[in-house]
């Protein structure tokens, strides 16, 4: 009987410890539980502490400093003013840029943009030829992507950078040019921009400013081999909207300098024009 009573307190003090043990255990995994939920909590209060900074931060993808478009400019003020497209159309003659049987592209453009700052084209390099033989503007180039969803891509490349400075600079006429319009939906990213030139909304989203006289919107459609990529474009939603010719060929060149620089507006056009818009909706 007495081994019996001294097995008995040995398995009361055994539960006794082992009970001891699992309560430890139990202590321990809180406290594991504790350091797991608050573990960035405490590694950045060590790191205060101790003094100790961040050696890699995150990129702010927001940053102006981070650039993906192309841009160009010139600023010249000082050479003398085109009086009528006549003398423009000598020294684009004179400077190889265009020939003879196809000048009026340039003439047709030219009135396009003084009847509007909403602009459909398809060749790049005779946009870009067309703006530097203005003498004096302002060019930010940019391509749309398919994951273009809502007006913060458009604003975020480049669009806002060109709207301050044609404010900034009310003399020089400032182009944002879009290729690829469609590869994504005009009407998702661009809304605000198709409702100014629509007369629906006055100020640009973002900067609470009025659109800029002096800034011309060109939009690009995707090339016509890669099109059936691309949404449809819509004829309503570029009701409001003047096109350039369009151009099939066009040998681009920027090894010249004009000898007069262009105001759109106030430059003559002594020739007759043609409407365009039917080639680009028929």
């Amino acid at each position: 009987d007495k081994e019996l009573e001294l097995l008995q307190k040995e398995i009361v003090e055994y539960d006794k410890k082992l009970t001891s043990k699992k309560q430890n255990v139990e202590d321990v995994l809180k406290e594991i539980d504790q350091i797991n939920t608050k573990k960035e909590d405490l590694i950045l209060s060590i790191k205060l502490s101790a003094g100790i900074k961040d050696s890699v931060s995150k990129p702010n993808l927001n940053s102006e400093d981070v650039k993906f478009y192309q841009s160009d400019e010139n600023s010249n003020l000082e050479l003398p003013k085109y009086l009528d497209c006549d003398d423009y159309l000598v020294d684009l003659i004179k400077n190889k840029i265009t020939k003879s049987t196809s000048k009026y592209n340039f003439i047709d453009s030219i009135y396009c943009l003084q009847k509007g700052n909403f602009i459909i084209a398809n060749n790049i390099a005779f946009v870009n030829t067309l703006i530097k033989t203005f003498g004096a503007y302002k060019i930010i180039q940019q391509n749309v992507e398919i994951d273009w969803i809502k007006y913060q891509f458009i604003y975020e490349n480049g669009f806002k950078v060109i709207v301050e400075s044609a404010i900034e600079n009310p003399l020089i006429p400032h182009f944002y040019v879009l290729q690829d319009i469609n590869i994504s939906s005009f009407e998702c990213y661009a809304k605000p921009i198709i409702d100014i030139a629509n007369s629906v909304r006055k100020n640009i989203p973002g900067l609470n400013v009025n659109w800029p006289s002096n800034l011309y919107f060109i939009g690009i459609p995707i090339e016509v081999e890669i099109e059936k990529f691309g949404f449809e474009m819509q004829r309503e939603t570029f009701k409001n909207w003047k096109v350039f010719p369009l151009i099939e060929n066009f040998s681009s060149t920027d090894d010249f300098e004009m000898n007069s620089r262009m105001e759109i507006n106030s430059i003559q056009i002594n020739s007759e024009v043609i409407n365009h818009f039917e080639n680009y909706f028929s």
